[in-house]
């Protein structure tokens, strides 16, 4: 018999059993009304020969992580030779007083009259000055700033820059147009194996609605195991009973299905994750099975476990193990944006004790991702939003209450790390606070927080040398003129 022959024979047998497994597969749904998930009902169904191979239509109930990557109509690619710097979000859900942290300045750089509605008493606040010269209210004041310096090292923020962002915004709301990740997306940061994380189930992954364009659908991550999941092919599920040739077979196998056969399947509860797996992201995941697993689980790496105050034990579900892994995949390039949400900072309860208590919280969250990235001698950009802010009554009382929301106090940050030394910036204020003790919703970016993030994409892309590609990704949002207003690093 001729090789010829013999390969159109062995290509019709395997068809006839796709075929087979095909149909076994659709029955069992039917009369079972769900997939196949154990190996016993792998067997039942006639799916998982006793061999132990496996076929399609299993991986449709057990790469469920990998759902949150289907993108039918776009395949990200980390091969378009940018060399972008991590961009990491941080979103503090409720509105938080950003403003009585960083002290806001006046149009001239001046300090306001008053902070009397901002919990910071008269003009004479008290002073620190942090990252070369950014005012932040002293003597113990911003609990943000404090626990900062509690989880980064001074060195580190010597080579850190920040600068804010007075802007007008929504409180208490997940319509502001904060998240800038679909225009960095666009720009280029696109990592290689996740194109996008996020803590919430949003488009965004986080309590914000994106500016200008939609992000890649970011993998939601509430545990670890979501992003071993995803990252290596249900490490910890059920495909964590093959062998890695068995993977990489598996995953051949689906390649070669045709076009009929992915509908088919398609057609199937969960098929529309499944059709992705068939295009991109299938081919994405044979170079993923073939190739050494990247190590993001921060409890596993001996000079990052003590910045986020883990240990091997620490579970899963833990936040600081599950912020601190997404960090480290953003950092080593595993995954592009990244999103992490803080809850808890809508806190005018009549005290300021839970909103010192959550400020502290977000400077150890910012401090905690610096320092990750100058321990891994990686260059980092962090962008903190909020929804809306505080007030307090009107007092010169430096520890005034927080009483209700007032988003027209809103500031947004941005953080920027370079091992080599920190990024020289021409100011850290983008618009200006007025004498009511608000952001300008006169200057360009201080009543939209969409032309913020607009802001926030180009000053990351300068702090990147990547200005040629603003207006790709923006087109003409700003003019020359507004440019030279809303761009700080140099």
């Amino acid at each position: 018999m001729s090789r010829k022959i013999e390969k159109e024979i062995q290509k019709e047998e395997q068809e006839i059993q796709r075929r087979k497994v095909e149909k076994n597969f659709q029955d069992y749904c039917i009369s079972h009304g769900k997939r196949p998930m154990t190996r016993r009902e792998l067997l039942g169904a006639g799916v998982l020969s006793f061999s132990a191979t496996m076929t399609l239509p299993t991986l449709a109930g057990m790469l469920l992580p990998l759902q949150a990557r289907a993108q039918s109509d776009e395949c990200p690619s980390s091969a378009s030779g940018l060399s972008l710097a991590p961009f990491i979000t941080l979103n503090l859900s409720g509105g938080a007083m950003l403003a009585s942290n960083y002290v806001p300045m006046d149009a001239g750089g001046q300090t306001l009259a008053s902070y009397n509605k901002m919990g910071l008493g008269n003009g004479a606040v008290p002073i620190d000055r942090e990252f070369g010269n950014v005012p932040f209210a002293g003597e113990g004041i911003s609990k943000l700033l404090v626990q900062l310096r509690a989880n980064a090292t001074a060195q580190t923020l010597a080579k850190t820059s920040f600068v804010a962002i007075p802007v007008r915004s929504r409180d208490d709301s997940g319509d502001n147009l904060f998240d800038a990740s679909g225009m960095v997306a666009k720009a280029g940061l696109v990592g290689t194996d996740l194109p996008n994380l996020g803590s919430n189930s949003t488009e965004t992954g986080i309590r914000q609605m994106y500016a200008k364009i939609k992000p890649p659908t970011p993998l939601r991550v509430s545990n670890y195991t979501d992003i071993a999941g995803a990252l290596a092919l249900g490490a910890t599920g059920p495909l964590s009973n093959l062998e890695e040739p068995q993977k990489i077979s598996l995953l051949r196998l689906i390649t070669r299905l045709s076009e009929s056969q992915i509908q088919k399947v398609n057609n199937q509860s969960g098929g529309r994750m499944l059709a992705n797996l068939v295009g991109c992201a299938t081919n994405k995941n044979v170079e993923l099975a073939e190739r050494e697993k990247p190590t993001v689980d921060v409890r596993q790496d001996t000079s990052l476990a003590p910045v986020w105050g883990v240990a091997n034990n620490t579970g899963d579900n833990n936040q600081a193990v599950v912020f601190g892994s997404m960090v480290k995949s953003a950092l080593i390039g595993v995954s592009g944006t990244v999103a992490l949400e803080q809850g808890g900072y809508d806190y005018h309860n009549g005290t300021r004790t839970t909103g010192d208590q959550r400020d502290g919280e977000a400077g150890a969250t910012i401090g905690r991702i610096l320092e990750s990235a100058a321990l891994l001698g990686k260059k980092v950009f962090i962008y903190v939003t909020s929804d809306g802010s505080c007030v307090s009554p009107t007092s010169d009382d430096r520890a005034a209450p927080w009483s209700s929301d007032r988003g027209e106090a809103g500031v947004a940050f941005m953080l920027a790390y370079d091992p080599q030394a920190r990024p020289a910036t021409s100011g850290f204020q983008i618009g200006h606070f007025t004498s009511g003790q608000a952001a300008d919703d006169k200057f360009i970016t201080g009543g939209s927080p969409e032309l913020a993030s607009c802001a926030v994409l180009a000053n990351y892309l300068k702090f990147n040398n990547r200005m040629d590609l603003i207006t790709p990704v923006i087109g003409s949002t700003f003019n020359t003129s507004q440019l030279d207003q809303i761009i700080k690093f140099t």
